[in-house]
């Protein structure tokens, strides 16, 4: 099996453990609606990238359905946002530093994966770019989330007489 393969197998495996371990019983509710919402975030502007030529995915799982990598972003990423919205700080200021923090986390995971293998191929896209754009879908699910959360404690104090 080649290299590229046994990246995306490890992402996959990985992600699910952590999903297993991480995630707590009673905030699957919230896990699944974070790792939901990523995952429309990131196809819708996957496609684009992908669409304008400005990253290429040579290696993929299904090639004649989609150019997008499915393992890395259906799983994998959506994965470890999720896991960084369920533990990001509550204060605003570490919770900046901290989106801030995944969001590199994740552009320097991309930027070696596009070094070192052939999953992907940057055209006119750098790790800069790949920082803003993560950054950008890490805030915006985020702040779904937290909106999700606040809709999930009135219903609670709802029910309760």
């Amino acid at each position: 099996m080649s290299l590229e393969r046994w990246v995306l197998v490890a992402s996959g495996v990985v992600s699910l453990l952590l999903w297993f371990l991480l995630v707590p019983r009673n905030k699957i509710r919230e896990a699944l609606m974070a790792g939901f919402f990523y995952q429309m975030l990131g196809w819708m502007v996957e496609l684009i990238v992908v669409q304008m030529r400005w990253v290429e995915y040579p290696v993929r799982e299904f090639p004649h359905a989609t150019r997008i990598n499915y393992t890395l972003f259906t799983i994998a990423y959506p994965t470890v946002v999720m896991l960084a919205v369920l533990y990001a700080p509550r204060t605003r200021w570490q919770n900046l530093l901290f989106l801030l923090l995944a969001g590199a986390g994740l552009a320097t995971f991309a930027d070696l994966v596009e070094i070192y293998t052939s999953l992907s191929a940057y055209r006119h896209w750098n790790w800069f770019a790949s920082w803003v754009a993560f950054f950008m879908k890490i805030a915006l699910t985020y702040v779904f989330t937290e909106w999700y959360r606040q809709g999930l404690v009135q219903e609670k104090k709802a029910q309760t007489p």
